[in-house]
């Protein structure tokens, strides 16, 4: 694998979707996935493509076939009888550049359509998968590993796809599929770009031959939904359908709404089990506690890098906008520039908006809640390491790394291991990230922290002190550069007055920012007739709280929520400012903080975590620590007017800041610091190897993490549940409760719970009866 070119694809982002860059177009970078051996026997997926006079389209769709992150592959060029010399040509060049590419002719006088063209391929193909993708489509590098992910974490599942992007003559995003279960029965969900497992092509038959006008995917998919088959949908956008002018013509059964009427009409003859109410099941989340998982990988799929090339395995919580994830950000891409292979790995559901922004910087990214089920990532991840083999594994805030890691070591002892982390929590879990890395010290090569002050405090805990390093989080003050011009641009699409100061706010919008101590500033800033106005940069589950102490207390002229941002578009945000405001109740060193400061802008903060350490008096203030919340609305009120009227203090204050982070704490700067761990990480892993358990017990750690994992998540569901009942439980009917208590008991009895916690639970449902 490679990455290079000077513009990077990105997998399509649905804020801001760009249509002209599919993945086979030169402004994708070149990012080369090549077989590293053991391609020896069958392959593990079959492609099958029916082609009829295809155009130049088909060399667009090879190249994102040859180049998926899944290389044990054959694909299948299913000839449609195609009667175009040109066309045949282009097929014979394209079959014979690959030993995986083979070429099906016609049969003499057989059936023809794309239907019996799909049914030929599937028939020849030696995998136990097929994915069907026609001969003007295209597909994200890494479709075919993760839908076959997907089907070996769910048995039950008869076929998979994502989500699709149309493009060419028409363009949009469709985020339909067979997650939408009944929905088929009015109306197509689905393209055919899907894989299926080939058990159940010959089970049901596979397409119908005598629908050569559209429709035969359709029919397909009902087709299996009768004889109990169904599937489900990873929620990416994964494969780029191609419109064409000529789209009605080519298939006119889809665009004649007689005929589309007509198919309607004829599903409960052709479905009669479906027409009578039943419809199959989606494939199962949820098994059986402590089931575990298999004793080997899923799939088999080394892969080759250049000589010399470095590679590196992130394993992040997931990719929703913060701090944590922006810096992943930046330190992957002075990674990528300096040569590195990059895969990462999300192991925490949540929105993941800014999945397109990690697949910028590497493709090689996977969601694992998006492809399998909880129980079996531990196997994924150790997948990925047998199959990318990293020299070295960055865990940064993902409770399932520290869970797998003895599992991790004993598969991979070939790498080194660090964790990263940001900031203590005394509140959670008795320090939060920085306790986990404490606690599994002794199976980490390296601990890498924020800031001395985090440093001190592990050794406090009792971490050794010469495996714990300070590598800070920094920026660059040429990231947050803009034209001229843009600071009006952004003010007037805010309506924010040229005179006016604005203050940012920049931070997922969560406790640990405090909102209220902002919000509660701003309303006494409004109460002293001061003028500004104010810039909420970030979204999380505060934020329907911030939307209603807004609307309530009459701010709305003064604050401007902008939701979650772009990456690309926060120097624009900042450069709208005047000064950043960020409250926080507990930090490292805030991300936003060395943002605002490359950006040239005072800072208000809180002297918590090694914040200090870069926020000196020339550039900032900082409230002193132990204050109550009252008395911190007080010290910010008056710090903010005071700045808010001076633009000559703030002015000094923003240059001595780009100033200080371009002298001390610039990204080339952290990227040669985090290298050079990365190499003495590396170095202790090899002359101080650690001692890992046996492998049945190591499985076993990573199966009590899961199993922690989903209890967690369960008591987070019954909590909010809770949260939601009626305040009096007498005000819900006793029906209801006595079903709530059953339930809730027999989830405690699955994780092996004690029964006097089962008796509480039965107490709780049932108070308020007499």
């Amino acid at each position: 694998m490679r990455t290079g070119g000077e513009r990077r694809r990105h997998m399509i982002d649905p804020r801001a979707p760009d249509y002209d860059c599919p993945p086979s177009a030169r402004r994708a970078g070149a990012f080369v996935y090549r077989p590293g051996g053991a391609g020896e026997g069958d392959p593990q997926v079959s492609v099958v493509t029916p082609c009829r006079n295809c155009g130049p389209e088909l060399l667009s769709t090879a190249s994102t076939v040859l180049g998926q992150s899944l290389q044990n592959f054959e694909w299948i060029l299913a000839d449609d009888s195609t009667t175009d010399p040109a066309a045949l040509q282009r097929l014979r060049e394209v079959s014979a550049s690959d030993p995986r590419i083979r070429l099906l002719s016609p049969p003499p006088g057989g059936a023809t359509g794309p239907g019996a063209a799909r049914n030929r391929g599937a028939a020849a193909a030696r995998a136990p998968l097929v994915f069907f993708l026609d001969g003007d489509d295209e597909i994200e590098p890494t479709t075919l590993e993760k839908c076959a992910l997907y089907l070996a974490s769910h048995p039950d599942a008869a076929f998979v796809k994502g989500y699709n992007v149309a493009f060419g003559a028409d363009r949009y995003l469709h985020n339909g599929g067979f997650h939408e279960g009944r929905a088929f029965l009015h109306d197509n969900r689905a393209t055919v770009c899907a894989m299926v497992r080939a058990a159940v092509l010959r089970d049901t038959g596979g397409f119908d031959e005598t629908m050569r006008d559209g429709l035969e995917d359709w029919r397909f998919w009902l087709r299996c939904a009768e004889m109990g088959f169904w599937g489900g949908t990873i929620p990416e956008y994964l494969d780029w359908y191609r419109r064409r002018e000529q789209h009605t013509q080519r298939w006119p059964a889809w665009h004649d709404p007689r005929a589309r009427d007509a198919f309607v009409r004829s599903i409960p003859s052709l479905c009669p089990g479906l027409a009578g109410g039943w419809f199959p099941p989606h494939p199962r989340e949820e098994v059986m506690p402590f089931s575990g998982f298999g004793d080997a990988p899923p799939l088999t799929n080394p892969l080759a890098s250049a000589k010399g090339t470095r590679r590196v395995l992130f394993i992040v919580p997931w990719f929703t906008m913060g701090g944590a994830d922006k810096f992943n950000l930046r330190l992957m891409s002075q990674l990528r520039d300096r040569g590195f292979e990059i895969t990462v790995c999300a192991t925490t559901p949540g929105d993941q908006s800014w999945l397109p922004e990690f697949t910028a910087i590497t493709p090689d990214v996977f969601v694992l809640p998006h492809i399998v089920r909880q129980n079996e990532a531990p196997m994924v991840l150790r997948y990925l390491l047998g199959s990318r083999r990293p020299e070295l594994v960055f865990m940064s805030n993902s409770e399932l790394a520290y869970a797998c890691l003895p599992y991790m070591r004993r598969h991979a002892p070939w790498a080194a291991f660090v964790d990263y982390t940001h900031m203590e929590e005394e509140g959670w879990k008795n320090g939060g990230w920085c306790r986990y890395g404490v606690g599994w010290q002794e199976l980490l090569d390296l601990n890498i922290v924020t800031s001395e002050h985090l440093r001190r405090w592990m050794i406090t805990r009792g971490a050794c002190g010469e495996r714990v390093e300070v590598c800070t989080i920094n920026e660059d003050p040429d990231l947050w550069r803009v034209e001229p011009g843009v600071r009006e641009a952004q003010r007037t699409a805010m309506g924010i007055a040229h005179e006016t100061p604005a203050l940012v706010y920049a931070a997922r919008l969560c406790e640990q920012k405090q909102p209220d101590v902002f919000l509660r500033t701003l309303l006494t800033l409004r109460r002293s007739g001061r003028a500004f106005c104010a810039i909420v940069a970030g979204d999380g589950p505060d934020r329907a709280y911030m939307e209603t102490f807004i609307r309530e207390h009459a701010l709305d002229s003064h604050v401007r929520m902008l939701g979650s941002v772009p990456a690309g578009r926060m120097p624009a945000v900042y450069a709208a400012a005047d000064v950043l405001f960020l409250p926080s109740h507990r930090e490292g060193i805030a991300l936003s903080i060395f943002e605002a400061m490359a950006s040239g802008l005072p800072i208000v903060g809180a002297d918590v975590g090694g914040q200090a350490k870069l926020v000196t008096e020339a550039c900032g203030v900082l409230c002193p620590k132990g204050l109550d919340k009252e008395a911190q609305v007080a010290w910010y009120a008056g710090q903010l007017s005071m700045l808010l009227q001076d633009p000559g203090r703030r002015a000094s204050m923003g240059q001595a800041g780009k100033a200080r982070i371009a002298d001390e704490f610039s990204l080339r700067a952290m990227g040669d610091r985090m290298v050079g761990l990365f190499d003495r990480a590396r170095g202790l892993a090899q002359r101080s190897p650690r001692q890992v358990p046996g492998q049945r017990t190591c499985a076993e750690i990573a199966m009590l993490g899961v199993e922690y994992m989903n209890l967690e998540r369960r008591v987070g569901e019954l909590e909010c549940r809770l949260r939601s009942a009626p305040a009096e439980p007498r005000d819900c009917p006793a029906p209801l409760r006595h079903l709530m208590a059953d339930r809730a008991n027999d989830a405690l009895k699955r994780v092996g719970l004690s029964s006097p916690l089962k008796r509480l639970v039965a107490r709780l449902m049932n108070r308020g009866e007499k």
